[in-house]
């Protein structure tokens, strides 16, 4: 079997980046919840791919890490992720 062109494989490239995107666009227009696994295979492709982002200001995340600093955990019923029980 012969290997794909590069042509071929731009092509491809480009149909996985737009089924991708009509994807969530379509979650989105139905305002249903995204899947997890759509949302983290779009993530690897991009990350795939060098395509990122530098953080911005978010107003909401810098309230909620600042709100996140102040709890004590130690008396809490919440339990780690990587805890097994």
């Amino acid at each position: 079997m012969s290997k794909a062109t590069e042509q071929q494989l731009g092509s491809l490239h480009g149909l996985l980046a737009s089924s991708f995107a009509g994807e969530i666009r379509g979650y989105m227009e139905r305002e249903e919840p995204i899947p997890a696994s759509v949302l983290a295979a779009a993530a690897r492709f991009l990350k795939d791919n060098g395509i990122d982002a530098p953080a911005r200001a978010n107003k909401e995340l810098d309230e909620l890490a600042t709100e996140l600093e102040d709890l004590d955990f130690e008396d809490s019923n919440v339990v780690a992720f990587n805890q097994r029980g």
